[in-house]
């Protein structure tokens, strides 16, 4: 691969199509498979696991807030650098966790649930944390 890159070809035909559209559905896919795994539980279940709770709360407040003062501690970081690094802090977690217990057979409903209460919860955090990096 580093030497199709270092020699600058570019044209690939068909071949580079299907891997273009197979790069392209793996998002829209990863996605689709989490929505099905969530469907698959009634939304008060998603709501019981205390420990996802103190997971999602340690990942969308504990984490960005320690990320800006270590930044704002490290010399020669700019606001907008600092503010870009605390909000990529403060997203929800992916959906790898999940889709590494389907793929292995392990309990996904831990994961899931800290998946899913971290969306809910972003949605109150992140502006959160976006006036705390202003």
């Amino acid at each position: 691969m580093l030497g199709i890159v270092l020699t600058g070809w570019t044209d690939w035909g068909v071949l580079g199509d299907s891997i273009s559209i197979v790069g392209t559905m793996t998002t829209p896919a990863a996605l689709l498979l989490m929505g099905s795994s969530i469907a698959k539980y009634r939304p008060l279940e998603m709501l019981t696991n205390w420990r996802a709770y103190a997971a999602v709360a340690f990942r969308l407040v504990v984490v960005p807030v320690a990320c800006l003062a270590v930044a704002r501690l490290w010399p020669g970081m700019t606001p907008m650098f600092i503010a870009t690094l605390v909000l990529d802090m403060a997203m929800p977690v992916g959906s790898n966790g999940t889709l590494y217990c389907l793929q292995y057979g392990k309990d996904a409903r831990p994961m899931m649930q800290c998946t899913f209460l971290s969306i809910i919860c972003s949605i109150l955090t992140i502006p959160l944390v976006a006036t705390l990096c202003g």
